[in-house]
C-alpha cells in the first residue's frame, strides 16, 4: 500500500502502487470490502485510489491493517498459484492420461 489517509470518521483514501500488487489481488481485497463499505476506485498510471465510506464509525488503523493484510495474502496466493502452475498440470495430465485404458464396469457384472 502506498498511503492510507483518514480524512475523518467515516471516510479515508489510500492508494496502492500496482508493481507491488496486481489489479487482480486488489479487486480481490475489494471484494471483501464491499460488504462494509462504499468503495469508489479509479485508476492513473500505476496507482490505484479507492475511497472508502462507512455508514458507521471504524477503528481507521484496524482497517489500514486488515487491507494490509489481504494485500499481502493475495499477493501470496498469486505467487503461489503462478509458480506452482507448471507443476499443477503436468499433475492433471498425469492423473486423467490413461482415461481410455479404464475398465468400465456395469451393474450386471460381478466384481470381486
Amino acid at each position: 500500500m502506498k498511503s492510507f489517509r483518514i480524512i475523518d470518521a467515516h471516510n479515508a483514501q489510500l492508494e496502492i502502487d500496482t508493481s507491488l500488487f496486481s489489479k487482480s489481488v486488489v479487486t480481490k481485497v475489494l471484494y471483501w470490502l464491499n460488504n462494509n463499505y462504499t468503495v469508489m476506485l479509479s485508476c492513473d498510471d500505476n496507482i490505484i485510489k479507492m475511497e472508502l465510506e462507512c455508514v458507521h464509525e471504524h477503528d481507521w488503523d484496524k482497517v489500514k491493517k486488515d487491507i494490509s493484510t489481504m494485500l499481502s495474502d493475495y499477493q501470496m496466493r498469486e505467487l503461489i498459484e503462478q509458480e506452482t502452475r507448471d507443476i499443477r498440470n503436468i499433475l492433471y495430465v498425469k492423473a486423467f492420461a490413461n482415461v481410455d485404458e479404464l475398465t468400465d464396469y456395469s451393474a450386471d457384472k460381478d466384481v470381486i
